[in-house]
């Protein structure tokens, strides 16, 4: 079978959205194929380069080395784990960076209004005061942002509860 194309032939092209709206979902959604696919883009197409591209940006915040442990994109992978005192580290050079910081901060979810923490926190003093990014899996739960007290004083948390029993899940809404 003859065809014209030729071997190096360009098929298809596909351009993706912006990087500001895929973070948004990837962050609200929490839309872990994203998160691995950003990875392996900051590797040029390599997971392994990608998560060393993290880890040195990780050094360059002075973020202290194994605070932070990377096996995948996503967080999904039992592999991860990371202090803490190593998120809010993160998050704090997020907020001093003035070029990204906006952007970032826009792409968190907000307590009782956007995302996955639209449903949680509704009806007290944190709904819309707190931006944060929530993660989960069998017996762990997390919660990493920003909140504004009432006296409109920004405050930088993270909060990680690992290891609790089934009938603690009722009680945990984080």
């Amino acid at each position: 079978c003859s065809s014209d194309l030729r071997a190096d032939a360009l098929v298809i092209a596909h351009r993706s959205p912006p990087l500001t709206l895929l973070a948004d979902t990837m962050m609200k959604q929490s839309q872990n194929l994203y998160a691995e696919t950003l990875v392996k883009v900051l590797g040029s197409g390599s997971w392994p380069a990608g998560l060393s591209d993290t880890q040195s940006l990780l050094a360059a915040w002075t973020i202290p080395a194994g605070s932070i442990a990377q096996a995948d994109g996503s967080g999904l992978s039992r592999y991860n784990y990371a202090a803490a005192s190593a998120l809010v580290s993160v998050l704090k050079q997020m907020d001093a960076d003035g070029q990204h910081r906006a952007r970032f901060r826009a792409t968190l979810p907000v307590a009782g209004r956007s995302g996955t923490l639209e449903q949680r926190l509704r009806g007290t003093a944190a709904e819309g005061r707190v931006a944060a990014k929530t993660g989960s899996m069998s017996n762990a739960r997390s919660l990493a942002g920003y909140a504004t007290t009432a006296n409109g004083e920004s405050v930088v948390f993270a909060v990680i509860a690992n290891n609790f029993g089934a009938s603690e899940i009722g009680r945990a809404h984080v």
